[in-house]
């Protein structure tokens, strides 16, 4: 028996989709597969791109060349130095009283020699000096920054005195000012330089 169809049964109609499907599916076969070994092969890298050109710089102006330093004696430059050193000691007045010191040097001594009044100076100054290098290095040291404090302190204290107004404190006026905080202060510094006086010249004494 055929499976033709008689001629009085009516033939069903196929799916046209079915018919392009299969005759298609070759082809599109074939299409994939150069397709797919494209994507396979590795891609070449982008060829670098040329740098672009530098804009060209000016030159650079040549220096000019130094010449080489002169050759100077150094006898020569201590005697420019010793020049200028004299015309500062002239212009500061000290070599004019060097000068006149020099001039004069022989009268000074004669002077200084026979003045009693200096040669008395010049003994307490030699005993002030004797007794200065008896204190220790400490109490030097103390004493200067005291007495440096003590010089600007009394000079700007006796600079603010109107000693054109003349006042007078009685007994009253004298405990009202006691009271004073910087009177206080002073009488303190004075009681307790005489309390040190009094206890090295005690000492002393008893030394002898």
């Amino acid at each position: 028996m055929s499976s033709q169809p008689s001629a009085g049964q009516p033939t069903k109609p196929q799916p046209q989709g079915a018919g392009q499907k299969a005759q298609q599916g070759p082809q599109a076969a074939q299409q994939q597969q150069p397709a797919a070994q494209q994507a396979a092969k590795p891609q070449a890298a982008p060829a670098a791109k040329p740098p672009a050109p530098q804009a060209a710089q000016p030159p650079k102006p040549a220096l000019p060349e130094l010449p080489p330093p002169p050759n100077v004696d150094v006898g020569t430059l201590a005697l420019v130095e010793l020049v200028e050193a004299v015309v500062k000691l002239k212009r500061s007045g000290i070599l004019g009283m060097l000068s006149y010191l020099a001039d004069k040097a022989e009268e000074s001594f004669l002077a200084a020699a026979t003045d009693p009044a200096l040669m008395r100076l010049l003994a307490l100054l030699a005993s002030v000096s004797y007794g200065v290098s008896k204190v220790s290095a400490d109490d030097i040291a103390n004493a200067q920054n005291a007495l440096q404090d003590l010089a600007r302190c009394s000079i700007t204290a006796l600079g603010r005195v109107d000693v054109t107004e003349e006042r007078r404190y009685g007994a009253l006026g004298m405990g009202y000012r006691l009271r004073d905080p910087d009177v206080g202060a002073s009488l303190w510094i004075l009681i307790q330089i005489a309390k040190g006086l009094g206890r090295c010249v005690r000492e002393r004494s008893k030394g002898r």
